[in-house]
């Protein structure tokens, strides 16, 4: 084995260790992951950002831009309390909701799908007496099924099509994948429809089994017109380094924005829902006044 070979597979060690236990931001550890392999002349610059100038990078990004301002809009929030009215038949609720989230998914890459659709899940099902993890698991394979329907659908569909063209070949069309992917989802949503719910975990949520997250609460404020957090971003408020309590939506409007982005922008009249133990309340409307 050559001494590349060596450091190489160290510091994709090292890398994948720094990601599981969360030592730093995600993107500083593959940058510093992907400096060490040019340091060591594993890779030359050119070879390290030459990923940077694929077309199927830059597409990802974009859905992920896409996926952000829908987030904002509040359609997510609004789309899952119109499907998840009725809960008479379970089999049948599970197909109201995988149908349009696969459907989604199709035209949306479905990892922030699914980081935007688990907060509404979340409170929809605990709201309506139904464990988490019987709907978490559908809306999971729902996003995943319906990224094999069109070429923009999965991150791995657009980064082959990347390397396709990259070596002159000619690459997929946008609905190639349907042929096989359309009847897949049917499948598994059928499946989960009527076989597949029975063998789905019925686990009780963290917050219900840990005494210290059963005293947690919902905390709702209202942004006065004269409030100095007005045209801040979230992260300039300070509001993610509050104790015990943690910002999860903002009511706008009549629309949610769920999960709240730290980039986001505190407007008059703002409704804040802020999630945690009282004893954080206090301190809280000190700050917000």
């Amino acid at each position: 084995m050559s001494l590349d070979i060596i450091i190489l597979c160290i510091t994709l060690s090292c890398m994948f260790i720094a990601l599981f236990k969360e030592w730093l931001l995600p993107e500083f550890i593959i940058f510093l992951a992907l400096s060490s392999l040019i340091l060591t002349g594993i890779l030359s610059p050119d070879e390290a950002l030459k990923g940077f100038s694929n077309p199927a990078v830059h597409t990802v990004a974009l859905l992920f831009i896409f996926g952000a301002a829908i987030s904002k809009s509040g359609i997510l929030d609004d789309l899952v309390h119109s499907v998840l009215k009725s809960k008479k038949n379970f089999g049948f609720l599970l197909v109201r909701m995988m149908l349009p989230v696969s459907t989604i998914s199709a035209f949306m890459n479905n990892t922030p799908l699914v980081a935007m659709l688990i907060p509404s899940i979340q409170k929809w099902s605990l709201l309506n007496n139904i464990k988490p993890s019987k709907l978490l698991i559908p809306l999971s394979y729902a996003a995943i099924l319906g990224g094999t329907i069109t070429l923009i659908g999965t991150s791995t569909n657009l980064i082959i099509q990347g390397l396709l063209i990259e070596k002159e070949l000619s690459g997929f069309r946008f609905f190639e994948f349907a042929y096989f992917g359309i009847p897949l989802t049917i499948a598994g949503i059928l499946y989960f429809a009527t076989v597949g719910h029975i063998l789905l975990p019925n686990r009780t949520p963290n917050m219900l089994n840990d005494p210290n997250e059963r005293s947690k609460y919902i905390f709702c404020y209202l942004v006065e017109k004269n409030s100095p957090l007005i045209g801040k971003t979230i992260v300039e408020a300070m509001l993610r380094n509050l104790n015990q309590l943690f910002l999860i939506q903002i009511y706008r409007g009549g629309k949610s924005i769920s999960p709240a982005p730290n980039d986001e922008v505190i407007q008059s009249e703002d409704i804040l829902i802020f999630s945690g133990n009282p004893k954080g309340a206090l301190p809280l409307v000190n700050t917000l006044d």
